[in-house]
């Protein structure tokens, strides 16, 4: 009797496929064809079987596939003035979701304008050699967390001993990805033009000078060709077809690199308001290997997608058709392990008192601890954001509806108000929230049943 009532408690959780695709009529996607989405639902079932997915490339897969519609839940709204009803359907939640990323990236921003300094910041970016590019597709956790390792111990070095600089803030963002969605692993990081010595006091680095880039270069070549080295003789390491299984192949690479000159990109400070380098953090932070922007046609079984020459003078816009398999494969590949951080701080910048120590350094900068906080000040951090030239800068990164959901949760964050959802037939009456269901359970149980998405209509969003 125990064994019946548990088995019916749990089929109760699992999805109802009426219910699921049908909501007083067939479900409707909100969005447009040209997605990840309907990638993964078109194909995601046949690539499946032609591969060995890790977990978290299948969870992924399916999250794609059931965003925004009906499977992940839905929220009903009624109209207080004509009855008029809309359906809106949850996001999967996914952080490899392109979709699911505009809400977390708007609410990361809010809180970050608080965290921004009076001081120049510093945008690096820091590559990993080809060689050990191509090593980390099989060792991605252990690289990953080494490459993270080494930068903050090459930082932090050079700081030391150049600069007199015990303690520095900086945010480090990691990419995997090229234009091509090629493998390219690199890290971003927005680095404070200042520190805290060994006495406790801010000191500023010289006007156009953060470290000295050729000793970034070395010391970070011999603190990561070190811990790689000493991963090879602890048999840590695992190789792919282009290595021999004995390591011969590593050994020599590894030799070439001792040799190699390292690349460490250091760009112009950025002066000015927070809100400049907003736009800076804006372009790195909750990122994918691609946007659903960039899908430009979904033709049969092959997809074509937009991408920046920067091989070429004027960085032209080009595009690339490959088949849908060979597309889910190259997206699939930049899937970072499960809980794995790819947005780390460090320094000032991190831990439970990296708010009291940003407060202090502003305090002694400027003579008070806090930032202007009404909300005057906040909607022209937005407007400023996200102005004409805003847009411009930011129109290669974001569409201009994912640059509108973004501003609309800054300003909510401004405001402190929920915003008004306005009745889209009559204009003048507010949606009214009468029926919500949210993301179904044990996803594990119901994430193999394919046949759950059918082509279903859509509804123009533009």
């Amino acid at each position: 009797m125990q064994q019946l009532v548990w088995f019916c408690w749990a089929a109760s959780l699992l999805p109802n496929r009426e219910l699921a695709t049908r909501m007083d009529g067939p479900a409707v996607l909100e969005d447009d064809s040209e997605t990840l989405g309907e990638i993964a639902r078109r194909f995601g079932a046949e690539f499946q079987q032609s591969r060995q997915l890790r977990s978290e490339e299948t969870c992924t897969l399916y999250s794609l596939a059931a965003c925004r519609t009906a499977l992940c839940g839905w929220h009903r709204y009624r109209c207080d003035q004509c009855d008029h009803e809309a359906v809106h359907y949850n996001s999967c939640g996914n952080r490899n979701c392109p979709q699911c990323q505009n809400a977390k990236r708007g609410k990361w921003l809010a809180d970050r304008q608080r965290e921004i300094l009076p001081v120049p910041y510093y945008h690096v970016i820091i590559p990993l050699p080809a060689e050990l590019s191509r090593l980390s597709l099989y060792n991605r956790k252990l690289v990953f967390d080494m490459f993270f390792r080494c930068v903050e111990a090459t930082l932090k070095e050079v700081a030391q001993r150049r600069c007199g600089l015990a303690k520095i803030g900086y945010l480090a963002v990691l990419h995997t990805w090229g234009q091509q969605l090629q493998n390219h692993v690199h890290l971003h990081l927005i680095v404070a033009g200042g520190g805290i010595t060994d006495t406790g006091e801010w000191k500023t680095l010289p006007e156009n000078f953060l470290l000295p880039g050729i000793i970034l270069r070395r010391v970070f070549r011999a603190k990561m060709l070190e811990e790689l080295l000493e991963a090879f003789f602890n048999d840590e390491l695992r190789f792919g077809p282009e290595y021999l299984e004995n390591g011969a192949t590593f050994i020599q690479q590894y030799g070439q690199l001792l040799f190699k000159e390292w690349v460490v990109h250091i760009k112009p400070p950025l002066h000015g308001k927070p809100e400049i380098v907003l736009k800076y953090l804006a372009r790195y932070v909750h990122r994918v290997g691609i946007s659903n922007s960039r899908i430009l046609k979904i033709d049969g079984d092959r997809v074509t997608f937009s991408y920046k020459d920067y091989n070429e003078d004027g960085n032209p816009t080009k595009e690339k058709t490959t088949t849908a398999f060979q597309f889910l494969d190259l997206f699939l590949q930049h899937v970072t392990p499960t809980g794995f951080k790819r947005i780390r701080y460090s320094g000032f910048w991190s831990g439970p008192r990296a708010a009291k120590n940003i407060s202090e350094i502003r305090e002694r900068l400027t003579g008070s601890p806090d930032v202007e906080t009404d909300q005057a000040a906040d909607s022209e951090t937005v407007s400023c954001l996200f102005s004409d030239d805003g847009l411009n800068e930011l129109g290669d990164t974001y569409t201009k509806k994912e640059i509108a959901l973004i501003t609309q949760i800054l300003q909510r964050h401004a405001s402190k108000q929920p915003t008004r959802r306005a009745c889209p037939q009559c204009e003048t009456g507010t949606l009214l929230e009468v029926e919500s269901r949210g993301r179904y359970k044990f996803q594990w149980l119901w994430s193999q049943m394919w046949h759950l998405f059918p082509p279903w209509p859509r509804r123009d969003s533009k």
